[in-house]
């Protein structure tokens, strides 16, 4: 609880200053390319796109910054573990992958390189990350809707909403999960239908953004990313080793 707070807590606002204050990027931009790799990846910058209520060009720039990164975290931490001297128990770099690796699957995927107890515990921690999407949410929407300066002629009383109601749907599930279990069959199917819907959300993301948006957009979206990364692997390892 402590690695993942610390993690997405230190993310956020070195995500936000850096980009904001330092490289002088949009300020939506600088926080959708910080959520991805504080809470869950892809699935957290799609997320957060209808609270911030940003571009599709923008949620495009950061999922691809995810992307990037968090196939690079995959094959990094085996390598890691096994050829650089870290000084942590497998328990300890459970907790250093599942803490700061960007996507569910990557974290599975390094984990289970190096052996069960690491997967196990980086799994763990990483879920966790993930049930923190919903808090993170609900104060980031409440602080951006008062942050966010009204169009001209808008009415601020349309976008006075800004509960994400899919993070209740979101525990719901997970409580349901946790006390009636489904057949196997059953899971299985619903994972299928899951990969399917991202799949089209993705798909359809892709299908409103162009080159031309990503060159608007410049290179500030990936330094941002590069200095995340740097900050989840090096601040990651101090949280595992001290804790």
């Amino acid at each position: 609880l402590i690695a993942a707070a610390v993690m997405i807590t230190g993310t956020l606002l070195l995500g936000y200053f850096i980009g904001t204050r330092l490289l002088k990027m949009d300020p939506e931009m600088a926080l959708m390319c910080s959520i991805g790799p504080a809470i869950c990846g892809a699935s957290a910058v799609l997320a957060a796109e209808s609270v911030l209520r940003t571009s599709h060009a923008k949620t495009a720039v950061a999922v691809a910054t995810v992307a990037l990164f968090g196939t690079v975290s995959m094959f990094l931490y085996p390598f890691m573990y096994a050829y650089l001297p870290h000084n942590l128990s497998d328990t300890s770099f459970g907790i250093y992958i599942g803490a700061t690796i960007h996507e569910v699957p990557q974290v599975i995927a390094a984990g289970n390189v190096i052996n069960p107890t690491v997967a196990q515990t980086a799994t763990i921690v990483k879920m966790t990350r993930v049930l923190m999407l919903v808090p993170v949410f609900l104060i980031i929407g409440f602080i951006w809707e008062k942050m966010r300066t009204p169009s001209p002629g808008e009415d601020r009383r349309k976008h006075s909403d800004i509960m994400p109601w899919w993070a209740f749907i979101f525990v719901g599930a997970v409580a349901f999960n946790s006390m009636i279990s489904l057949p196997k069959v059953v899971i299985s199917s619903i994972h299928t239908v899951d990969i399917f819907l991202l799949t089209m959300a993705m798909g359809a993301i892709g299908m409103e953004t162009t080159i031309a948006k990503f060159e608007e957009v410049g290179t500030k979206p990936f330094i941002l990313s590069s200095v995340l990364f740097i900050w989840l692997v090096t601040g990651g390892w101090a949280i595992a080793y001290y804790l």
